[in-house]
């Protein structure tokens, strides 16, 4: 033989040798000896992993969705504080303006903004529980 067939074949042999002890490692881990068995398992486990990676994915989105969904309803909930805050000021200074008025005028003044006020209050309650519902979620 010639010395560059037998390096060839010493070569192939270390190659097959190395994999070989691959394999061992592979059967070793697995705890399995056949080659069908380790590859259907590998499989599985893939299957498994690319489901638990799409289901995560989901729920990444959801997460995104619902965050953008308590960031509206905290706009939400801003705008309305503000309006409302608006209000009790005109109400405020319209009471203010009534009290030198006549009585009459002035008491339904004060009944509608008390009105006023408890229904602002309860739009800001009923936005602040929809935030605290979707936090949770």
């Amino acid at each position: 033989m010639g010395v560059e067939v037998r390096d060839t074949l010493e070569s192939d042999l270390q190659t097959l040798n190395q994999y070989k002890e691959s394999f061992d490692s592979i059967k070793e881990v697995a705890e399995l000896d056949d080659v069908d068995a380790i590859i259907a398992r590998f499989l599985q486990q893939e299957a498994e992993n690319f489901a638990l990676f799409n289901y995560v994915t989901e729920l990444n989105g959801e997460i995104e969705s619902r965050q953008e969904e308590v960031n509206d309803v905290q706009q939400n909930i801003d705008k309305m504080t503000e309006e409302q805050q608006r209000t009790v000021a005109e109400y405020e200074h319209e009471l203010e303006l009534l009290m030198v008025g006549d009585s009459v005028t002035s008491y339904s003044s004060v009944v509608r903004l008390k009105f006023s006020f408890a229904e602002s209050t309860a739009i800001l309650k009923r936005y602040l529980s929809r935030v605290s519902t979707a936090m949770l979620i």
